[in-house]
């Protein structure tokens, strides 16, 4: 299992442990799944289960966003694709009430109803989340003309060295810039 992986598991389980009013992983949903014969594991590995599938959710989720960013500055780049990715990605984060995607409904002319979550669930840490968020800006900015691909590529580098991220998209952006080459990102 990588780095990146654990650190996000490890965030989870502290998520579950400490969990009061909001529960990520409502112990009525394992009751459902028990009574509807779903699952005949205990509470606990149900429980091990649903952080497991959450956290390959969330690496998949922070991959795509990635992996598209930089299209902006390609051939193939669409703005209204790319918004919806980010409406897509911070739905899997759980983070439908951030900033990036409110801009997106707003590029989209969607309604917040529209969405299941619309939570603030926490399921990244606080900067991950952040730095998703900064690359979900600048992959919007990119359609104004208002950063270039180096910046995008930059952020994707950092967020990798900070995160230990290891996916085909930082490969690719160390590629485009380089392979000595790590500008700042901002």
């Amino acid at each position: 299992m990588s780095d990146f992986k654990e650190k996000i598991e490890a965030h989870l389980m502290t998520l579950v442990s400490n969990s009061g009013d909001v529960e990520l992983f409502p112990r009525e949903d394992w009751q459902t799944e028990v009574e509807n014969g779903d699952t005949d594991a205990s509470h606990e590995v149900w429980l091990e289960t649903q952080i497991e599938i959450e956290s390959d959710n969330i690496v998949d989720a922070i991959e795509r966003l990635m992996h598209q960013a930089p299209r902006a500055f390609m051939t193939d780049g669409d703005e209204i694709a790319f918004n919806e990715i980010v409406l897509d990605v911070f739905g899997d984060l759980r983070m439908l009430d951030t900033e990036a995607p409110e801009r997106a409904r707003k590029f989209l002319q969607k309604d917040q109803k529209d969405f299941i979550y619309g939570e603030t669930a926490g399921v990244l840490p606080d900067d991950l989340a952040q730095d998703m968020s900064r690359l979900a800006h600048l992959g919007m900015v990119a359609y104004e003309a208002r950063t270039t691909p180096e910046t995008i590529d930059g952020l994707i580098i950092e967020m990798s060295e900070k995160h230990n991220i290891d996916c085909d998209a930082v490969e690719a952006a160390k590629t485009r810039l380089g392979a000595d080459e790590s500008p700042s990102p901002m």
